[in-house]
């Protein structure tokens, strides 16, 4: 059967195969090369599952995801770009336990952001204000 999903037309149903298998690699490549992201509805599961898996990999997936958002300079694009952010944070503090890189990452990446376009600035505080109150 695997042999079988393993034609693109069938991806997700591979890439959920290899979920349940524990096939961190294979779905590592469907997450960051193959699947297109309003292809597989399981993106957050599969994301987080890898984060554990492929950190330094999965970080420069969210990097990538979260400048290709910021540059379509709008709220709703910002608003996605934030998620990835987030991810990067929790990955560089919780799994990585490298705060120092997450720093690092805000103040080169980050922090230009929000200088130079407002609307990110303001959907930044607004997702900050959010995760305050949970």
């Amino acid at each position: 059967m695997y042999s079988f999903v393993s034609d693109p037309r069938y991806s997700s149903i591979k890439a959920e195969i290899d979920y349940q298998e524990g096939n961190s690699q294979e779905l590592l490549r469907y997450v960051t090369r193959d699947a297109s992201y309003a292809v597989y509805s399981r993106h957050i599961i599969y994301e987080r599952y890898l984060n554990e898996r492929h950190p330094s990999e999965i970080i420069a997936y969210y990097k990538q995801k979260a400048e290709t958002f910021i540059a379509q300079k709008n709220r709703k694009a910002y608003r996605h770009a934030l998620e990835y952010i987030k991810e990067i944070r929790h990955v560089y503090i919780n799994i990585l336990k490298q705060p120092k890189e997450w720093e690092t990452y805000y103040q080169r990446v980050i922090v230009p952001y929000q200088s130079r376009l407002p609307a990110f600035l303001d959907e930044w505080k607004r997702g900050v204000r959010n995760e305050a109150s949970i």
